[in-house]
């Protein structure tokens, strides 16, 4: 997707909490990005910076509600989340992919009609098989600078 004239700055806050073998581990990330309104559909795009490490990452919420997360860096991922619904994905490292079911458990996804501000939380779970790989917590926040 190319710039285009009603792409507009934003601060973004980022809140990852993980639960996995019984340990949890919280993440927060505060970036600056864009974000792109197409036809009802709002794109956020921005850099996360961590341990030297840059991962671009692609949030696109679209009207019905469902949200996807795009993260590509020294692993790619392609998630979706549609509310009580299970849908596959596949998780790409330098050593291989593997496929993931991706379970959502709560999704809620609240982007003001001028699109100049949105805040998302999602609860899922990553199985493979049938094994849970972690529980995990998403809230992000968006608004136009």
């Amino acid at each position: 997707m190319s710039a285009t004239n009603n792409e507009r700055p934003v601060s973004v806050k980022l809140q990852t909490t993980i639960h996995q073998d019984g340990d949890k581990e919280t993440f927060t990330f505060t970036e600056t990005g864009t974000l792109v309104e197409m036809n009802g559909t709002a794109y956020l795009r921005y850099t996360e910076h961590q341990a030297g490490f840059e991962t671009s990452v692609t949030f696109k919420v679209r009207p019905d509600g469902e949200v996807s997360l795009k993260r590509s860096g020294e692993s790619a991922t392609h998630l979706r989340f549609m509310a009580d619904q299970t849908i596959p994905t596949r998780y790409t490292t330098a050593q291989g992919s593997m496929l993931l079911d991706v379970q959502t458990t709560t999704l809620s996804a609240n982007v003001a009609d001028t699109f100049d501000s949105g805040i998302v939380e999602i609860a899922y779970s990553l199985l493979t098989g049938e094994t849970v790989l972690g529980d995990y917590t998403l809230r992000l926040e968006f608004s136009v600078n």
